[in-house]
């Protein structure tokens, strides 16, 4: 999130940059209009003094025209930008979402057996802490001590939150029947194969 942010404001420094040096082209071509006006009066004074207001006129405008024609090009650029950058932001959500759905199938196997081994239990603390954000890392360690329906839900709910979703109001509901029970009876694994 932080290298978007610093791919954004490094563009608008850029965009800025590039503006400043468009000013001060146009002002050195007026400036140098100017003098040149100013030589030309020397040189014959009426006739090339409306000759010379032509010339800073068509030189202001084509310079109107010119920045007009780069801070088109900046928003667009901007625009892209914005664009990739949201871009990034979903297939991020999308790699938590399938990490995640990993974390739970293993935290699902250590519910089953009670008695599961040391290793499927460093993989479901391991996976917690390559994938999880500071929340999920302590909810996973809390489930894992307490495995209880209050850790369960924490955890989810910590997951949903890190992967972009709100949690509105669901902090507040009930898991229902006791998640425990679910898990250990198969009951996820039969409504899992029934919607394959």
């Amino acid at each position: 999130m932080k290298a978007n942010q610093y791919s954004l404001e490094k563009i608008k420094i850029k965009n800025l940059t590039n503006n400043i040096i468009y000013w001060i082209l146009g002002i050195i071509l007026i400036i140098a209009t100017t003098y040149f006006v100013l030589y030309t009066i020397k040189m014959a004074l009426d006739t090339i003094t409306t000759l010379a207001t032509s010339i800073i006129g068509a030189a202001s405008v084509i310079f109107v025209v010119f920045m007009k024609n780069i801070n088109s090009r900046n928003l667009q650029f901007e625009a892209h930008s914005q664009r990739m950058i949201e871009q990034n932001k979903l297939e991020l959500q999308k790699r938590k979402q399938h990490n995640y759905s990993k974390l739970l199938e293993s935290l699902a196997i250590y519910i089953r057996d009670k008695n599961a081994n040391n290793d499927k239990l460093s993989i479901i603390r391991m996976g917690s802490w390559i994938y999880g954000s500071k929340h999920v890392i302590e909810n996973t360690e809390r489930f894992i001590s307490e495995r209880s329906d209050e850790s369960i839900k924490d955890l989810l709910l910590s997951m949903r939150e890190d992967i972009g979703f709100g949690l509105d109001d669901l902090k507040n509901l009930e898991i229902g029947e006791d998640m425990f029970d679910v898990i250990q009876s198969g009951a996820l694994n039969k409504t899992k194969q029934s919607t394959q």
